[in-house]
């Protein structure tokens, strides 16, 4: 991390790719863990990698790095495919949509579906082999991945955390923030109150990676890191996944508080009751979207989604 630290502060090295680089080591770990041990931690691990030689390899980003300024903030994919090698199987396979400026859509479908690779694909992390995505009407292609990630909030279900402390891990979602606006985020993001039981308060040291924190509250942090960047876009992937009760419904009234903000929502589920107000209901199934519209139509049709909000009713009795 520090050989990657001296370019970053030089600026000759780009804040996506000095995370990029940042995030390998954590990652190589998890895998060494058996965490994610499975064919799509493999496939993910070798984009990483491939990103990064990339980034080794180039002297400067392509793409232009003029300020990314829309009027609106719509994100439009048209007949998009992805396949993590060149010439491979597709992920995915002909997506179309349009998630509506300040609307809040979201992406339901079975795991490894190919669900959380159309939000790395707006954020630029991984690039379309065919096909386009537009944000407000501009195609991404053309602009600087820095610039489009300047312009979207995400809180992802592995949350990236410095060792540092909880303030300046959530100042980094924008350093001028002042104490206060820390603060006030963390209320909004139903965090506030576990910080302040702790000795140092806001100067407590998450430790590596947060290992210092429980799950919930890791997310509740990354939560308040979105609210405090107040960007246009706002990716959620599987927020609420893999914790227990108590921090489920902490991490879900923050959302709630999040979504109160007039921006343009993308968000993965992998229980529908939390998306059920949804705009628009995308569902997912190996790589293609088979059904789409409001829930009440969704569950008119009695297709996928009609089957999959059945068996989560029957589990929740």
């Amino acid at each position: 991390m520090w050989t990657a630290s001296v370019p970053w502060f030089a600026g000759t090295l780009d804040t996506v790719s000095y995370l990029l680089i940042c995030m390998f080591p954590i990652f190589l770990a998890k895998l060494a863990n058996g965490i994610f041990i499975d064919l799509t931690s493999y496939k993910n691990l070798m984009i990483s990698k491939k990103q990064i030689l990339r980034v080794i390899d180039e002297k400067e980003e392509t793409g232009n790095m003029e300020p990314f300024i829309n009027k609106t903030h719509e994100i439009t994919f048209k007949d998009v495919d992805f396949s993590y090698v060149q010439g491979g199987e597709s992920v995915l396979k002909k997506i179309a949509f349009t998630a509506g400026n300040q609307k809040l859509t979201a992406i339901v479908g079975d795991s490894g579906s190919g669900k959380s690779t159309i939000l790395n694909l707006v954020s630029k992390y991984y690039e379309a082999q065919d096909g386009m995505i537009s944000i407000g009407g501009k195609p991404i292609e053309n602009i600087a991945a820095e610039r489009v990630l300047e312009q979207i909030s995400m809180v992802d279900q592995d949350v990236f955390l410095f060792n540092d402390t909880i303030r300046d891990n959530i100042r980094y979602a924008r350093p001028d923030a002042t104490d206060e606006e820390i603060e006030a985020a963390c209320k909004e993001a139903n965090c506030d109150g576990f910080i302040r039981k702790m000795e140092k308060g806001y100067d407590t040291p998450t430790g590596e990676n947060g290992n210092l924190l429980s799950g919930g509250e890791r997310q509740r942090l990354s939560i308040a890191r979105a609210i405090l960047k107040n960007s246009p876009i706002l990716l959620l992937d599987e927020a609420t996944a893999n914790l227990d009760i108590e921090n489920e419904l902490a991490v879900k009234q923050a959302i709630s508080n999040l979504l109160k903000q007039k921006k343009t929502v993308v968000m993965i589920a992998h229980t529908l009751s939390i998306v059920k107000n949804a705009d628009e209901i995308l569902v997912v199934s190996s790589g293609k979207i088979v059904e789409h519209g409001a829930h009440d139509d969704l569950i008119k049709k009695g297709g996928k989604y009609a089957t999959m909000w059945k068996a989560e009713e029957q589990l929740s009795v």
